[in-house]
């Protein structure tokens, strides 16, 4: 099958982002998880559990990217997820090693090694790529690439068995952040292992190392260490077998436990060299076996009798001399990887020198001395990580048992050999970074490095015309003796000492100086292995980081609780809600949401997915909660719970109901207007028509005119609900509001059949506004009469017309935001009059006047309507004997705006026209 790019998703864009929440949910879980435990595989099946239900798949999968005997790529399956019920893959023969078929699978494997996630449906697979599919009982999958230190490992897959199924571009986003997660688990498990394996590991050589020290005789030196080497490399058995060369034999010196019960039950002659002894004695290298009859008879009747189904030889070479053989074997069929050969032989090279060194140092004062040194550089390497803390002591011990006048330790970096250590020099600390080619034959350091052996320099400057020059004001040195510093079999630096005598140091110095070789060769090593684990920290801290980035950037607020409800985990945006929905300033525990139980919304979970709740103290505040319990892992008990604040999307749809409500009421009333204003014509025409009849009673003339007056009025009140329902422009004009309303002061009068207490609030003459004076005058007739059938019959309507400014005094609510000048318009009515709260409220803040359930309504939305198009606001003030309705119009040439208004209750545009 062509491996398909991103296939679309074939569900709706919701259904994707609940599943990419869900996704990131499950992977800040996972991040979880992996922080708090160095044992990633205590966690991993929690783990794929929460990205399978997160994905809905019915498998997750894990697989390395492998080579099996024969050399073939494979796909070794490391983890599994099922749904419950489901058939694992694990359990069956075959499938811990996959292998990739010539075709379609191989470019799938080149996809994913190219960072690439891959996609597939069986419906679309060829027929050779179809049949892998059916084994791996997979209808559709996706496959998302594992990288580890930079390097393809292999990958994380999610199959479904029973449907095909595509995925969007945000869940396969999610997905990838996934695969990086565990790309990062992956290499901070593998570092953790390797740091905690190196650890033992030279715990174990200086243990070794201490036991060597210790060994009064050869014997005990092999004793005492032949257990310690099995444990290098956790071989189940050890055999340490010595040369002599006089008698061309081979000798048990040593051996564990288990192995020497068995050579005590064999009646075996002592095996000669052999050809196995030959190999190692000629080719000087490990040997690997992993099939016993290749060996002499006489080793596999003590293998068989082990039992040993794998092993290496190693041998101990000390001076270019094979002094014997290490043996190590495995009781099952075991692959010797490539540190633990380097370690064995690391370990067996260390034997080696002990050996030799206990054969060669005869004395006893030489061979307590030089345990000692070494006992002490041993304590400051377990000590201290200090590179240079320990150079020096190595240092200064080495000069207790080889003499010299300056030395330093060097660390091969690129092609050159840089001092990083010194003593003996008169600056030493100018020393460091001191560096000399590797590469220059005219220097003695290049034979060190090429040859792994000490080189002894009888007369430095002599022998190597460019030594003083590179050495910088080193022209006292004549003897110059350099020792390799070797780890895992390569040269990583070296260990120089110089003297002001020539022809001073012998190989004796030199046996000396390599038995401080190792230590330094370990610091190195350690400094090296310190910085890495730094920098995988370093990493492994950015990833959290940015783990936490991607948590924090959900819009939902996210919360992780443990069994007790205790806050385990939080996003920023579920911090900032912790008040409205606990109550609490703060909080520890979670044990309620807006008032109800976790419980309930684990129970509402189940059956509907959220559950809308309102916030403690806030009816207008409505949140969605979703609760899923954790089913395994650590946290087993505890609950995951996100929270979407869904406040502004009901609002809004409130609103827009609103809107569609009145909009429907406004085109109604449109309607029914217009064929009022046909019957209103008709009753006011034959009205004027009949008072001009000259034979008509004058008290029935009077009533026509009555009813025509009357009928106009009907039409004045039609024409405004016609201005309500559509657009109406309005022509601008200067207005004398002074003296508008002083003239119209008399006729609210006659209409209401009461006195107006109207007064002019002004040190200086009112200011004009730009407006439309008919439709004011409307305005403001409408309010007089209405707050009049809110006062008792002896109490006057109180108009007050006022100038304002923003700076002087307190201002209408609604033009407090806007600096300039004001005329403000006070009228007062009775206790009851506008004091609805939700008159009030939509009132002065420009809303719709919902519902529309009386006539008072309707005057209302009219009002509200003309104080818009005149760019004004309105404030309703209860007071506690009357009602006060302000009405601010701005100043002409002061907070005058142009472009159009948007009218918020039909959504149409009305635009100021200059006349």
């Amino acid at each position: 099958m062509e491996p398909s790019p991103i296939s679309p998703v074939n569900t709706s864009p919701e259904s994707s982002i609940l599943r990419r929440s869900a996704i990131l949910s499950a992977i800040a879980f996972a991040g979880q998880q992996f922080l708090r435990s160095d044992d990633w595989n205590t966690t991993i099946d929690a783990v794929l559990e929460r990205l399978g239900q997160a994905t809905g798949v019915e498998r997750v999968y894990v697989f390395q990217d492998q080579t099996d005997p024969a050399g073939n790529a494979v796909a070794a399956l490391r983890y599994e997820w099922v749904i419950p019920g489901g058939q694992r893959l694990l359990p069956i023969p075959g499938l811990r090693g996959v292998p990739y078929f010539a075709s379609s699978t191989a470019i799938w494997r080149e996809r994913l090694r190219a960072g690439e996630t891959v996609t597939g449906r069986i419906d679309r697979a060829s027929p050779p790529f179809r049949k892998v599919l059916r084994l791996l009982l997979v209808q559709s999958f996706v496959a998302v690439p594992v990288f580890v230190a930079g390097q393809w490992w292999g990958a994380i897959g999610f199959a479904d068995s029973q449907v095909s199924r595509d995925w969007s571009e945000i869940e396969l986003d999610a997905l990838q952040v996934a695969g990086s997660l565990l790309g990062a688990a992956f290499e901070r498990l593998q570092s953790a292992q390797e740091r905690v394996e190196s650890e033992r590991f030279w715990a174990l050589m200086s243990r070794l190392s201490a036991s060597g020290l210790e060994a009064a005789d050869e014997d005990t030196l092999l004793n005492a260490t032949v257990e310690q080497l099995a444990k290098v490399i956790h071989a189940d058995h050890c055999l340490i077998l010595l040369t002599d060369d006089a008698t061309n034999m081979t000798t048990a010196a040593a051996a564990t436990p288990h192995v020497r019960r068995v050579l005590s039950t064999l009646a075996v002659p002592a095996p000669t060299r052999g050809p196995l002894m030959d190999r190692l004695l000629i080719e000087q290298h490990t040997l690997i076996f992993n099939d016993v009859p290749t060996l002499p008879p006489v080793y596999q009747d003590i293998i068989r009798a082990l039992p040993i189904a794998s092993g290496m030889a190693v041998p101990m070479i000390a001076q270019k001399k094979v002094l014997g053989t290490v043996m190590l074997g495995f009781a099952t069929k075991h692959v010797i990887t490539a540190v633990e050969r380097e370690r064995a032989e690391l370990a067996t090279q260390q034997l080696a020198r002990f050996l030799s060194n206990a054969r060669l140092l005869t004395s006893e004062t030489l061979a307590r001395q030089q345990a000692e040194t070494l006992q002490a550089v041993g304590q400051v390497m377990s000590s201290t990580l200090n590179l240079r803390e320990v150079l020096e002591r190595v240092l200064s011990e080495l000069q207790r048992v080889v003499p010299y006048d300056s030395a330093s330790v060097q660390r091969q970096e690129g092609n050159r050999s840089v001092v990083i250590a010194g003593q003996g020099f008169e600056e030493p600390h100018q020393r460091v970074g001191l560096s000399f080619s590797i590469d220059d034959a005219r220097l003695p350091n290049r034979a060190v490095y090429e040859n792994q052996r000490p080189l002894i320099a009888a007369d430095v400057l002599a022998v190597h015309s460019e030594f003083g020059a590179a050495a910088q004001e080193s022209d006292y040195i004549r003897s110059w003796m350099g020792v390799p510093l070797v780890f895992g079999g390569r040269t990583i630096g070296i260990l120089t000492l110089d003297k002001k005598e020539p022809g001073f140091y012998t190989d004796k110095h030199a046996r000396l100086a390599e038995t401080f070789a190792a230590p330094a060769a370990i610091a190195l090593e350690n400094a090296r292995l310190y910085e890495v684990t730094r920098q995988l920290n370093t990493q492994i801290g950015l990833q959290a980081a940015r783990l936490r980035q991607v948590i924090d950037t959900v819009t939902d607020g996210i919360v992780l609780l443990d069994a007790h409800y205790g806050i385990v985990l939080t996003n920023t945006t579920f911090s900032d809600l912790v008040p409205a929905l606990t109550g609490r300033a703060k909080a520890l525990t979670v044990d309620q949401i807006c008032g109800r139980p976790i419980e309930w919304y684990l129970e509402g979970n189940a059956e509907l997915g959220w559950r809308e709740v309102s916030a403690l103290g806030e009816a207008h505040r409505i949140f969605a909660v979703s609760a899923n319990r954790i089913g395994s892992g650590p946290d087993t008990g505890g609950v995951v719970i996100s929270v979407a604040d869904v406040t502004a999307e009901r609002e809004l749809r409130a609103t827009r109901q609103a809107q569609e409500r009145l909009a429907t009421i406004g085109a109604m009333a449109s309607g029914i207007a217009h064929d009022f204003n046909n019957i209103l014509q008709g009753i006011i025409g034959f009205a004027d028509l009949l008072s001009k009849n000259p034979d008509i009673p004058a008290n029935a003339r009077h009533r026509l005119e009555l009813m025509a007056h009357e009928g106009r009025r009907g039409a004045d009140l039609i024409r405004l609900i016609v201005e309500y329902s559509r657009e109406v422009p309005i022509n601008p004009r200067p207005i004398d509001l002074e003296e508008l309303i002083t003239r119209a002061a008399g006729r609210w009068e006659s209409i209401i059949q009461r006195s107006v207490a109207l007064s002019i609030a002004a040190s200086e003459p009112v200011w004009s506004i730009n407006g439309d004076a008919v439709r004011l005058l409307e305005t403001l007739t409408t309010l007089v009469v209405d707050a009049a059938g809110t006062l008792p019959p002896d109490v006057p309507v109180s108009v007050r017309v006022a100038n304002r400014n923003i700076d002087s005094e307190r201002d209408p609510r609604r033009a407090a935001n806007t600096s300039g000048h004001w005329v403000a318009i006070e009228i007062t009515g009775g206790r009851g009059w506008l004091a609805s709260p939700e008159q009030m409220h939509a009132l002065q803040h420009d809303l719709p006047i919902i519902g529309v359930s009386n006539g008072r309504d309707v005057m209302l939305a009219q009002v509200q309507g003309v104080v818009r198009r005149h760019r004004g606001a309105i404030t309703v003030d209860p007071l506690p004997d009357s009602c006060q309705v302000t009405l601010a119009l701005p100043a002409a040439g002061s907070n005058e705006t142009t472009g159009p208004v948007v009218d918020p209750v039909t959504g149409r545009k009305e635009s100021w026209q200059e006349s």
